[in-house]
């Protein structure tokens, strides 16, 4: 939910995945004043770094970026260190809100796919949809299908919500 111990979290699985990172990790960590440098100096030193010394691929994911307090500060830093850690792929995902699209939008080299697509016409909500309300109108499960745009939570809440309703069809 918050970058504050993003990078930390971030270098700790890379060494679960690669001791060799270690070294170099806890030799930044010996400042004492890391956990008190910006987001910036602490990729640096946790992520970037160890990385780019050891010249190994790797992959970060993160997921649910539209739920970061300092979102935007993650993702600009990640941009900004992008070309000197060129082995390093992340994916990132997030609902599109108004900001992370705008971010997208003006940042060269960033890709943004939809679930649609991804997956093309995402057919497992639409089961799901289906068979939650087989026996209501099919108007009722089309505007459903419409209305979840490929989400199952919506999908589901909408059901439990239609489903428990005293007469949806009237």
């Amino acid at each position: 939910m918050s970058t504050r111990e993003f990078c930390s979290t971030v270098s700790d699985a890379f060494v679960g995945i690669n001791p060799h990172l270690k070294p170099h990790i806890d030799e930044f960590k010996k400042r004492l004043d890391w956990r008190k440098l910006s987001f910036e100096q602490q990729y640096e030193g946790l992520v970037a770094g160890p990385l780019r010394v050891l010249n190994r691929r790797a992959i970060l994911t993160i997921d649910a970026l539209d739920e970061c307090e300092d979102r935007i500060e993650l993702i600009e830093t990640l941009c900004d260190k992008q070309s000197s850690v060129p082995l390093l792929r992340t994916l990132i995902t997030g609902r599109p809100e108004a900001d992370i699209k705008q971010w997208v939008m003006k940042v060269d080299g960033i890709r943004r796919a939809s679930f649609r697509e991804l997956e093309g016409h995402n057919q497992d909500v639409e089961n799901y949809i289906q068979f939650r309300l087989k026996d209501e109108v099919s108007d009722i499960q089309h505007r459903v299908i419409r209305h979840a745009d490929g989400l199952f939570i919506w999908a589901r809440i909408a059901c439990d919500l239609l489903r428990q309703a005293p007469d949806i069809n009237g």
